[in-house]
């Protein structure tokens, strides 16, 4: 068929142009007109794509298919000029929860709710519409509460670019609108606005930053134009803050494609409009959003307002400087010795700034005056600012403290942040390797041991070392980042004279969650992952088939009655994976898991076959970590698995097999040749080679920081001053950081 829209031939080869004209003159035209392919509750099959015949003649589907995202083949369906064709993930759910009644399907597979393609091709094979749909800008942003579609706003508009769709709402009514017209439908769309983009991507202060968007309108363009908001260090605006949505606080600049006022080309739909070096300064985020409008008057401005980040923003920044400090300023010996750590050094690990109010990040971190007796132990984001990785600006994110009972115990404590839909942390690893998939989640461990147990200084060794432990072994070690964070929340870059005080808040650990993304990064299966405390567990990712109710946990947590057989186990737990688990767990001593907690369990959804998690590995690599009992490294499988309930003395199959594993991994990973090269690895990928390293500036920042003696802020006996590097009993180590390598190799 000859689609007029988007003059898209469905032949190998050219006919004659009389033909094309007759064949036009019969045929329909059949477009993709809505998709809900991220419903906001994720065990509801609600997902379904509706087609519409905007030509004026019936169409039979018979034969017609679809492809790419998802995979269906329509019987003989009749659709009449200004009709729909439904179909649903599951039809006769989208009649209980859309009234939806005539919905062809179940189609295959499922919609990717990050983006995909999906192609509608006729009986021949020919393709009739594609829509490449993606989730933000340019296209709507859907999949939080109240579970919008996103819908064409016109069908003589083309699909496949994300300006011509809308999240499904008009006024006060929501929802999606399976088989009944479109609630965003308009006779004249606004302006196609697509590709904005600055550059530099991160100017440093005083460069020409140059803005452009392609706007196109078949009507014609009538105006581009830019506004921009200036967030000075020291004072970020918050979304909810009246400062934001105050017009004196955006200045307005045309964008024009004449070729003139920095546009480069004329007449190439690319708007463009320089903002002047007096804007750019060094720590100052530039927001900027535009507005079009074309001849007749419609107008949007972008990005749009279901996008939970409402701005475009970049960051300014000329660099990490050179850190002074000492150990113990003022002090006696080799502690007072002030050292200068080169920026060079302070910029070689990734950087991870939080831009934010002072009182905001103080009272988030636990610092804040009068907080001490009303500190937050939720798990809400209460305080937002703006994240900055790699150059990109993540805008409007919530922070708070991570951690159980002893969240606030720390002064440097480990912190979390919540990323926006649409708006995904995208993360490299150590060794600048983009990670298949990108974080919606981010948490920051602070790298500083609790005081009393005298590892302070491994600085990130102990639970870096401990997850490629895991992954090499075959169970699932979370993927990490050693990095720099830094938190602007003063006008001042540092104070001088005060070391304490600057943007430096030391040397951290990026480490990914237990959650859907972890499944993503590996390509498992979509399953319920539970985060488990004591005989029980919270759900923390819910997979595409469920269950909410915690059932599939219940049944687990029985462990087949008194005596379990071989055969249950073998049907409910992936035996290899818990082997190598537990391998490690023994190997660099975490019993941190012997409560009941620090780690979780996955359900393969495939198999039904559980898995054990790792988590929280940083009380590790010594016997007086945690536990001594070497017999503690027991969550509930370890006794029930291993032994089996033999008797004294004998060995069942499941435990040959286990110490068969443990002889695998002792003899090809954990010994004095390759694990004391992964322990070099980390070590000079966390030190450098500079004669002063940032866990130099991390150990002087934090060893004597007036936090850690401040018993209103902090546990002084997990806390305290002057705990780095005072390693005790560990022969050959040295009080320093090169020590913590040897304690490792010691153990």
């Amino acid at each position: 068929m000859f689609h007029q829209r988007k003059c898209v031939r469905s032949f190998c080869t050219l006919v004659s142009l009389v033909f094309l004209q007759l064949q036009a003159a019969w045929a329909g035209t059949i477009v993709i007109n809505e998709l809900h392919y991220n419903p906001d509750v994720k065990v509801e099959p609600a997902e379904f794509l509706e087609l519409y015949n905007a030509g004026t003649n019936n169409v039979n589907l018979a034969g017609w298919s679809l492809g790419g995202a998802i995979q269906y083949t329509f019987p003989a369906t009749n659709v009449a000029p200004g009709g729909y064709a439904v179909v649903a993930q599951n039809p006769a759910f989208l009649v209980t929860k859309f009234a939806a009644t005539g919905a062809l399907g179940p189609y295959t597979n499922t919609f990717s709710k990050y983006g995909e393609k999906v192609t509608l091709r006729n009986a021949a094979g020919g393709l009739e519409d594609e829509v490449n749909y993606q989730v933000g800008f340019p296209w709507p942003t859907v999949g939080d509460p109240p579970g919008l579609s996103i819908e064409l706003i016109n069908p003589a508009l083309d699909n496949n670019l994300g300006g011509s769709w809308r999240a499904s709402t008009n006024g006060g009514v929501r929802g999606p609108t399976p088989g009944r017209a479109n609630t965003v439908r308009a006779t004249n769309a606004p302006p196609q606005i697509r590709q904005v983009d600055h550059q530099p991507e991160q100017p440093r202060g005083g460069e020409v930053v140059k803005i452009t968007a392609r706007v196109t309108d078949p009507e014609g363009v009538a105006s581009v134009v830019l506004q921009y908001q200036i967030v000075a260090p020291g004072n970020y605006i918050e979304r909810t803050n009246a400062a934001f949505t105050n017009a004196t606080n955006w200045v307005s600049v045309p964008m024009n494609d004449a070729g003139t006022n920095g546009d480069l080309t004329a007449g190439d739909d690319l708007y463009s409009a320089d903002l002047p070096v007096s804007v750019q300064a060094h720590r100052r985020m530039i927001r900027y959003r535009i507005t079009v409008a074309d001849v007749l008057g419609a107008a949007v401005r972008v990005p749009y307002a279901d996008d939970p980040q409402p701005n475009f923003a970049y960051f300014c920044y000329d660099g990490v400087p050179a850190w002074t400090g000492a150990a113990q300023p003022g002090g006696a010996g080799t502690n007072g010795v002030v050292i200068t750590v080169p920026a060079a050094e302070m910029s070689r690990l990734p950087v991870y700034h939080l831009l934010a109010q002072s009182n905001s990040f103080a009272t988030a971190i636990g610092w804040a005056p009068g907080q001490p007796n009303n500190k937050y132990t939720g798990d809400e984001y209460l305080w937002t600012g703006a994240l900055v990785v790699d150059g990109k600006v993540y805008d409007h994110i919530g922070f708070r403290c991570r951690g159980g009972v002893w969240r606030y115990s720390m002064g440097k404590n480990a912190m979390k942040f919540t990323l926006n839909r649409g708006h995904d942390l995208e993360v490299k690893d150590n060794w600048g390797r983009k990670l298949n998939a990108p974080w919606r989640r981010l948490s920051l461990r602070a790298n500083i041991q609790q005081g009393d147990y005298l590892h302070r200084g491994e600085q990130g060794l102990f639970e870096s070392v401990g997850y490629r432990l895991f992954d090499l072994a075959g169970a699932f070690g979370l993927k990490h980042v050693q990095m720099q964070f830094r938190v602007i929340d003063d006008a001042r870059e540092a104070a001088p004279g005060n070391q304490y005080l600057s943007d430096f808040y030391g040397l951290w650990l990026a480490v990914e969650e237990d959650d859907g993304r972890f499944l993503e990064e590996r390509g498992l299966p979509d399953g319920n992952i539970y985060d488990m405390e004591g005989n029980s567990g919270t759900l923390n990712h819910t997979g595409g088939a469920g269950p909410t109710d915690k059932s599939d946990l219940n049944q687990l947590l029985t462990y087949g009655g008194a005596t379990p057989t071989e055969a249950w186990w073998r049907t409910n737990l992936n035996l290899p994976s818990y082997y190598s688990y537990q391998t490690i767990v023994q190997g660099i001593h975490h019993y941190d898991i012997a409560d009941g907690k620090n780690y979780f369990y996955y359900k393969n959804p495939v198999t039904r076959l559980w898995t054990v998690l790792p988590w929280d590995l940083d009380l590790t690599w010594a016997d007086n970590m945690y536990r001594a009992d070497s017999t503690r490294g027991d969550e509930p499988f370890r006794s029930r698995v291993l032994n089996n309930f033999a008797s004294p003395g004998t060995f069942t199959n499941l435990s040959i097999e286990f110490r068969n594993r443990v002889r695998e991994i002792r003899d090809l990973l954990f010994n004095t040749d390759e694990a004391f090269k992964l322990i070099d690895e980390y070590w000079w990928l966390t030190r450098g080679t500079n004669t002063y390293s940032i866990v130099d500036a991390d150990r002087a920042l934090w060893d004597y920081n007036p936090v850690m003696l401040d018993a209103n802020v902090v546990n002084l006996s997990k806390a305290g001053n002057y705990h780095f590097y005072q390693w005790q009993n560990e022969p050959g180590t040295s009080n320093n950081f090169s020590g913590a390598s040897q304690m490792m190799k010691n153990y």
